[in-house]
């Protein structure tokens, strides 16, 4: 009787187990459906399988928003940021797990997870190191985790010891993660896999005149005939059937036929295929009906075929998403064998010991010792004391350093001249390129172009500029002051880096004013002069047009205004005066008042090389704010293209 009733309740617990699977594929299939889970059509109408359904469809919704964060770092090198939509985050995540995956095989660095990562961020960065080959749920993951042995570099991973019924992950959590071949499901021990039927699902994978009929891992559609084969025959299948293509000729292999042959009904079983009047067997290696995968070497056999483990040789490494060897490449030292690296044992090898050393070998190298020493690695018995003293490796030739050597107990160190470091090898020194390291950091090492020289570096500034003593600033050659520009009609400025001759011509008009404003500080100004019978020059009103040069650096930022030019004019009480920027001007510059004096500030940033030409009107005005004459000051602004 207590047998029975556990029989019962296993029955029972069998039943819902399959339940609550139909009731998940329902919410799987109403996501893909519809892109949403909300008013869920489930298998079932109770709270649980609604439940199960919700939870399924959800884990599609998640699936999909990865796959489309992975979509959009394959095409975009950035990412979403709105993470506040359904799914945004895991959309974001995958992403720049992907775009990671680029960052790594776009610098030839390996192609390696830290560990961390979450399930769908590891899939999507998998899926980007390998191309177009995506680590699926049905492939397993290799993390390359060393073990405690220090001669050995292991390659494999915690799935050794697991117990999982098909494919194991591990994923650098606690535990490892179990998942099943394709037409399975996990079941609730998260370790063991039972098939999945297909056939119960609410739509059919078959046509109207075909039934579905599951299959261990698959279905097959048989067309529905009026007779059938004995039950007998339809017992003789062998291995896994698989699923059946659409179009493919051979697909049909499964289906049962109705012959006549000596007044008898006979059908082929799974596997054969009837031809001739005979039932031949179907190669499924050969028409790539199998599902054996890429890890698998499919091997034909009667009715059925069988998928052997691909093996790889010694030195080589198996893909775990390709199935394909490659060789392993080991570090100096260790040699590849059984998938992982050994450590050589030079001891036995061949070594350079002296005649009174003897060889110790270390994990990847070894090591020369006096025969007989009792004394630690880097100490030698002192004959006369029987001490054991350090053994100074910098003066007895045993270090191997490219220029300094310090001698510390037991052992020493290398080091290096200043602008060089320890390369890798702990021996030589590499010399250090300080323009690389310090450009862009807002403090370069020259205000001009840097230079890497071995062990060191060189500033050098642009034409027009010199080096100053400190060795890294530059500053402007007045080649005005060199003679430049020569003739008496000729106006020498001098701008940031090279210099320009002007010839002041004024107006019709107007003279040159010699006695006031006549050099470059000040400017060259023009006063009009008029005869008593020209009443058109009376009438203009302008009395001065004023010249002057300016030059600026290009700026990104301007943190205070900067002073460009001042205007003087000089005018006595009660008079007054009023400075106003054209239109142009007001663009990058502005201009103050102290008393009559009118300054030019520069308060926008402005890059160059280019050159602003930008006019002041002056208005003079009586006591009572009657304008009473204008002047005008034009002003040429060359703007360099450095920032000094």
């Amino acid at each position: 009787m207590r047998i029975c009733f556990l029989l019962l309740a296993f029955l029972v617990a069998e039943t819902f187990a399959n339940e609550l699977t139909r009731c998940c594929a329902g919410g799987t299939r109403h996501f893909k459906n519809s892109n949403t889970c909300s008013s869920i059509k489930s298998e079932g109408t109770s709270m649980t399988c609604q439940r199960a359904a919700s939870i399924c469809c959800l884990r599609s919704l998640l699936d999909n928003a990865c796959d489309s964060g992975t979509d959009i770092a394959k095409e975009e090198e950035s990412c979403p940021s709105n993470i506040n939509i359904l799914g945004g985050g895991l959309k974001k995540e995958c992403c720049d797990c992907c775009l990671l995956a680029k960052d790594l095989l776009n610098r030839n660095e390996p192609c390696v997870a830290p560990v961390g990562f979450s399930a769908g961020c590891l899939r999507s960065f998998n899926k980007c190191c390998n191309g177009d080959i995506e680590i699926t749920h049905a492939s397993e993951i290799i993390t390359g985790r060393p073990l405690n042995d220090p001669h050995v570099l292991h390659l494999g991973d915690r799935c050794a010891s697991s117990h999982c019924e098909h494919l194991c992950h591990d994923r650098g959590g606690e535990k490892v993660e179990c998942s099943c071949r394709s037409g399975f499901d996990l079941a609730p021990d998260g370790m063991a896999c039972v098939d999945r039927n297909e056939c119960l699902t609410r739509q059919s994978p078959c046509t109207q005149s075909e039934d579905c009929v599951n299959t261990i891992g698959g279905y097959i559609c048989q067309r529905r005939i009026s007779r059938l084969v004995p039950h007998r025959h339809r017992a003789n299948r062998i291995g896994n059937a698989p699923r059946r293509m659409r179009d493919d000729p051979y697909s049909r292999a499964g289906e049962y036929r109705e012959a006549s042959q000596a007044n008898t009904e006979f059908g082929c079983p799974m596997g054969w295929l009837f031809q001739h009047g005979h039932c031949v067997d179907v190669d499924e290696c050969n028409l790539g009906s199998h599902d054996c995968g890429p890890l698998y070497q499919c091997r034909n056999t009667q009715g059925s075929y069988r998928c052997d483990a691909k093996k790889c040789g010694d030195g080589e490494l198996q893909n775990p998403m390709t199935g394909e060897c490659t060789s392993i490449t080991c570090p100096n030292g260790y040699y590849p064998k059984n998938g992982m690296c050994n450590d050589i044992d030079e001891c036995v090898t061949g070594h350079n010991c002296g005649a009174g050393e003897e060889c110790v070998n270390t994990p990847g190298s070894f090591r020369c010792q006096q025969k007989g020493n009792l004394c630690a690695h880097g100490y030698e018995v002192n004959g006369a004391t029987g001490f054991c003293e350090d053994v100074n490796e910098c003066t007895t030739g045993i270090a191997a350093c490219e220029q300094k050597c310090v001698n510390i107990p037991g052992s020493y160190q290398c080091i290096c001249d200043r602008g060089f470091a320890l390369g890798p090898d702990g021996t030589k020194c590499e010399d250090i390129d300080e323009c690389s390291i310090w450009a862009g950091s807002g403090n370069d090492l020259c205000m001009g172009g840097c230079i890497n020289t071995k062990g060191s570096y060189l500033c050098q500034c642009p034409p027009g500029y010199k080096i100053q003593p400190d060795g890294r600033t530059c500053v402007d050659v007045d080649e005005c002051a060199m003679g430049e520009c020569a003739g008496s009609d000729k106006v020498c400025v001098n701008t940031l880096g090279s210099f320009k001759c002007h010839s002041i011509d004024c107006p019709t008009n107007y003279i040159h004013d010699s006695l006031n404003k006549n050099q470059i500080a000040d400017g060259y100004s023009c006063i009009k002069v008029c005869s008593t019978e020209d009443t058109e020059c009376l009438g203009n009103h302008t009395r001065e047009v004023l010249y002057q040069f300016r030059a600026v650096p290009s700026l990104k930022t301007i943190i205070s205004p900067i002073e460009v030019s001042r205007i003087v004019t000089h005018m006595g009480v009660p008079f007054s005066v009023d400075y106003n920027l054209d239109y142009v001007g007001q663009r990058h510059f502005r201009i103050v008042q102290e008393r009559n004096i009118g300054i030019v500030q520069l308060v926008k940033p402005i890059s160059g090389p280019t050159v602003e030409t930008i006019k002041v009107n002056i208005h003079t005005k009586s006591r009572t704010g009657v304008i009473l004459a204008f002047n005008e000051a034009i002003i040429e602004i060359s703007v360099s293209k450095y920032p000094f």
